[in-house]
């Protein structure tokens, strides 16, 4: 039985045609797969071939919740590592913040975002105040779907449908929302995008890239039951936009009052939107 040494320029092939820097172990049982399928190797066991990647192409890990081989040549990151969780998952909320430069640092808690499938029955429902009251009034419900990997926690979300509404290509091979998207993204869930001071400094960093025609496009295909049209706005405006940028907001109308956030504990109101937010981000308004 020949060396697997000899099989060298097989091996290559298959290995230049990874597009990841970092696999899972599912995808790289896959990869063995398809190498066992060659003539020569066939029967040759799984565990021998995975050793001989190991040492010529790999480096393995197992840390806390991943099981993982990267590339000894590239330099990988926490991004990387959590797209393993899900390859047709997409950067989202905070996460998303930080990869368009929209917050200067990246956090220990990394979100991907997974659309459902698009729901064959649709429900309407008239919006109450009380309703409204009742689900902001309270800590908001989220997600425990995470996996650790030392410092990190990695959030898998299960978003709604939205046809891929805002994603983009990022790093070639991995998804993350747009700039647009992610700012209305990080409106409806704050407690994924760091809070409201998160957010309205976002809104400032994004001057000059926002494309505000975009955004009401985008929030106007979305189809939301709340009125965040009216956390839009008030963050446009917070954050020293032109009236011209935010106007089409303000011609929604704002019937109901709304929030900034889920259980604020210090609310000031704004009555040009009808809106609840917390108090302390006021010093970071743009006079």
């Amino acid at each position: 039985m020949r060396d697997l040494g000899y099989y060298n320029k097989l091996f290559d092939f298959y290995i230049s045609n990874i597009i990841y820097n970092v696999l899972n172990k599912k995808e790289l049982n896959e990869v063995i797969s398809e190498i066992k399928s060659n003539h020569g190797l066939k029967s040759r066991p799984k565990d021998e071939i995975e050793i001989f990647l190991i040492n010529a192409f790999f480096r393995k890990e197992i840390k806390d919740d991943f099981f993982l081989y990267s590339f000894r040549d590239r330099k990988i990151d926490i991004l990387d590592i959590s797209s393993t969780a899900s390859r047709t998952a997409f950067f989202s909320y905070q996460t998303a913040l930080y990869i368009h430069e929209l917050s200067d640092k990246l956090t220990l808690n990394v979100y991907l975002n997974k659309e459902r499938a698009e729901s064959k029955t649709s429900t309407f429902s008239i919006l109450g105040q009380d309703a409204l009251d009742a689900a902001f009034n309270k800590e908001p419900r989220m997600s425990k779907n995470q996996k650790k990997y030392g410092q990190y926690h990695i959030t898998l979300l299960s978003g709604q449908f939205h046809n891929g509404l805002g994603i983009i290509d990022f790093r070639k091979n991995y998804l993350v929302s747009d700039l647009e998207r992610t700012l209305i993204d990080c409106v409806v869930r704050p407690f994924y995008s760091g809070g409201a001071e998160v957010i309205l400094k976002a809104f400032k960093n994004a001057k000059g890239r926002l494309d505000v025609t975009k955004l009401f496009k985008y929030f106007s295909e979305m189809n939301f039951i709340y009125p965040y049209h009216q956390v839009l706005g008030f963050y446009l405006e917070k954050a020293g936009y032109a009236f011209e940028d935010y106007k089409t907001f303000c011609e929604f109308g704002n019937e109901l009052k709304f929030y900034l956030d889920y259980n604020i504990q210090n609310k000031a109101y704004s009555s040009e939107w009808n809106l609840y937010y917390p108090k302390e981000i006021e010093e970071f308004f743009e006079r």
